[in-house]
């Protein structure tokens, strides 16, 4: 299947990852798709960005975060071609992980501290928030998430009513992603 240039999906213009060699793993639900993977990308997305999945029979897979120097090309946001990724999905993924973890009763005389969103396995690739007392601290650890920054931190404030936010995300797994290194560690400004 060939795609234009400036493919577009329902009027939307989308970048592709079209994948040719291994789509049976994203077609089980795993969620990285390696370079080696990748038959094309259709339109020029940016670092993080958000790409329609499609293997080399024109299937669509679902949509995932974009990294053109990482060795995991894409991250699968979602497998759901109708859910598109924009500030309500992030919220949404983020809302369901937040209350798994409360509904498990993680916090008690003896324990403050717990993951409160963990990567892939909430459907946040590259994500993780972990809760100390009344501390948030973060990882960026991949381009989807750098790209939402903005959107995760409000989310987090917002699900937690936590403002305490210090981000720190791992330098050397940020340089493989292809992510800005950016300054070390550092508190978030309380908005």
């Amino acid at each position: 299947m060939d795609f234009p240039a400036g493919y577009s999906r329902g009027g939307i213009r989308t970048s592709v990852c079209r994948i040719f060699r291994y789509p049976g793993s994203v077609k089980r639900k795993h969620p990285w798709v390696f370079s080696g993977a990748v038959q094309a990308v259709v339109g020029n997305p940016g670092l993080g960005e958000t790409v329609e999945v499609i293997s080399a029979e024109g299937e669509e897979l679902g949509y995932a975060a974009y990294s053109p120097h990482s060795s995991i090309r894409a991250r699968m946001w979602n497998f759901d071609t109708a859910r598109e990724i924009d500030d309500i999905f992030i919220a949404s993924k983020m809302r369901i992980a937040i209350s798994i973890r409360n509904s498990q009763h993680l916090l008690n005389a003896k324990n403050n501290s717990y993951r409160l969103i963990n990567a892939e396995s909430d459907g946040l690739p590259g994500l993780i928030v972990d809760k100390y007392d009344d501390l948030l601290v973060v990882q960026f650890l991949s381009a989807g998430p750098e790209l939402w920054k903005d959107t995760i931190i409000r989310n987090l404030i917002s699900l937690t009513g936590k403002e305490n936010i210090f981000e720190r995300s791992e330098l050397d797994v940020r340089k493989l992603e292809g992510v800005s290194l950016g300054n070390p560690p550092h508190p978030r400004p309380r908005p």
